[in-house]
């Protein structure tokens, strides 16, 4: 046992020192001999008493699989979004209201103003009319940015992220699928707002059928039972998050999420009938119930690589060697662990410094022992597997109206700003 502690030691350090490291009588509660796996007659199973720990620790929640849709996962962000944007948005319509309060002043003093009095050089004092030249300027500065700002307004408006916004007109059509007459745009715009669609929304490709038939209206395009060639569809991602939105959906959900599954599985003893946690939670309960940014790099590094030392010490490095009720509870939790991949390797895309991050690595090792997959097949499967049922649901119950559905050559569409994720 003292050589284990002593190479746990060594393996824990990232280049930096460790803080609060947890003292020798909780690792030695960590290394549980072979036999504590061992189903043992006349007992409850391995399996059940996971299930007890879970249930009389109130652990359960952490496990459990990813529910709803991608764009109801980011409600509480979206709405932070929509705040920024109706405080910004009431700004500037407060200023263009009151500029253009200011116009029809200006007008009636160019109409009603003796110009022909003589005016000193320069600009006047406060209180005074300048001269008609200089008000001219004024009063065409002053209708450009009027202009400017009614522009820019109604560009608010009409772009918004997550709130309203206008549909853009676009050509159309009708096709006859397996889950009904859909209707689609035919011919994607130049435009990276995806027709009016809201992040999180999933877009799906009506694709060209055997003998592809083109409707404008609805009623000619069949029926489910005609022998009208049916078109097959195809799931293409959602309409993307923004790197602020995704970065928060990692840092205040899916990465304190992971902490709290690793060290629940770590504090498990199938041996105690009391089905209490090891002494081990609370050294590491600052890992997840502390704000992100308020642990720094160091420390968060420090925590992952000692986490996953402590993990290969009770449970090993091979995840098809796990205890049976820990293969279980990680299938049944999978999504969870995609999401986080499809996180990281997303957030990696569009900021490839974040790789640099001292904590960055430690947290796709320890990620990869868990479930024997690396973080970019796990954000393949969240696309593939998660993303794809989610909105195949949708379409199954109906709910097309947040679903873009478009019809298009890829051809054409590459010649468009419209892109999945």
């Amino acid at each position: 046992m003292a050589d284990i502690i002593a190479k746990l030691r060594r393996q824990n350090d990232p280049g930096r020192k460790v803080t609060r490291q947890p003292p020798l009588c909780t690792l030695r509660q960590i290394h549980l001999p072979a036999g504590a796996w061992a189903e043992q007659p006349n007992t409850h199973s391995i399996s059940i008493r996971w299930q007890i720990y879970l249930g009389l620790n109130n652990y359960a929640y952490h496990f459990e699989p990813l529910k709803g849709t991608e764009r109801n996962r980011y409600m509480p962000i979206i709405e932070e979004v929509r705040a920024r944007e109706t405080e910004r948005n009431a700004s500037v319509l407060t200023t263009f209201r009151a500029l253009r309060a200011l116009k029809p002043k200006m007008d009636d003093i160019y109409e009603t103003h003796d110009w022909t009095k003589k005016k000193g050089r320069g600009r006047p004092r406060r209180g005074q009319i300048p001269s008609l030249q200089v008000f001219q300027k004024d009063k065409m500065t002053l209708s450009r940015g009027l202009e400017q700002l009614d522009t820019y307004f109604s560009h608010l408006r009409r772009k918004s992220r997550h709130g309203k916004t206008q549909q853009t007109q676009h050509h159309e059509g009708y096709f006859k699928t397996r889950f009904g007459i859909i209707k689609a745009c035919t011919a994607l715009p130049l435009d990276p707002w995806y027709m009016a669609h809201r992040p999180g929304d999933p877009i799906v490709h009506i694709k060209r059928a055997a003998s592809p038939t083109l409707f404008h209206v609805p009623a000619l395009a069949g029926k489910e039972d005609d022998e009208e060639e049916m078109h097959q569809v195809g799931f293409e991602g959602v309409v993307p998050f923004d790197y602020n939105e995704l970065y928060q959906r990692f840092t205040k959900h899916a990465y304190s999420a992971f902490m709290q599954m690793v060290i629940v599985a770590l504090s498990f003893d199938p041996r105690d009938p009391r089905y209490r946690p090891l002494a081990t939670m609370k050294y590491f309960q600052p890992a997840y119930a502390s704000e992100f940014d308020e642990v720094t790099e160091k420390e968060k590094a420090c925590q992952l690589a000692y986490l996953r030392s402590i993990w290969r010490i009770k449970y090993g490095k091979h995840s098809s060697k796990y205890p049976r009720f820990l293969q279980d509870q990680i299938a049944t939790s999978i999504s969870r662990f995609r999401e986080i991949g499809w996180l990281m390797s997303k957030l990696e895309q569009i900021q490839p410094q974040l790789t640099l991050k001292l904590y960055w690595r430690y947290c796709k090792d320890l990620l990869k022992d868990i479930t024997g997959r690396d973080a970019v097949w796990l954000a393949q499967d969240y696309f593939d597997i998660t993303l794809a049922a989610e909105a195949e649901e949708m379409l199954e119950d109906g709910d097309t109206e947040d679903i873009f559905f478009y019809h298009q050559t890829k051809a054409a569409r590459a010649r468009t700003r419209v892109r999945a994720y």
